[in-house]
């Protein structure tokens, strides 16, 4: 099964710094309020769900090894674990999220 997902365009605008002179900028630029707030975006990702991981793992089931079949099979018990794992690894943590 394919999983559809959403997306956001978000637009930031800053504009609580007066404009100044090159010469003698403030101590806290447009630019630096920017970034910091892209920061903390990206420090804090979309919560994981396993559930649409687990639900494709279910799918291929019959094709994993007997002892992943038992881990997705008894999720509820290893989902700490299963949670680590998904999310140490870019490409499995894109699925998860």
């Amino acid at each position: 099964g394919n999983v559809e997902k959403g997306n956001i365009s978000v637009k930031l605008t800053v504009d609580c710094v007066p404009p100044q002179h090159s010469s003698m900028p403030p101590s806290e630029t447009n630019v630096g309020i920017l970034s910091r707030a892209i920061q903390r975006l990206e420090a804090r990702p979309f919560p994981a769900d396993l559930g649409t991981y687990l639900d494709g793992m279910g799918r291929v089931g019959g094709d994993l090894p007997l002892w992943l079949r038992f881990v997705v099979a008894n999720s509820w018990l290893f989902s700490p674990i299963l949670s680590h794992v998904v999310l140490s690894k870019q490409t499995t943590a894109a699925t998860a999220r």
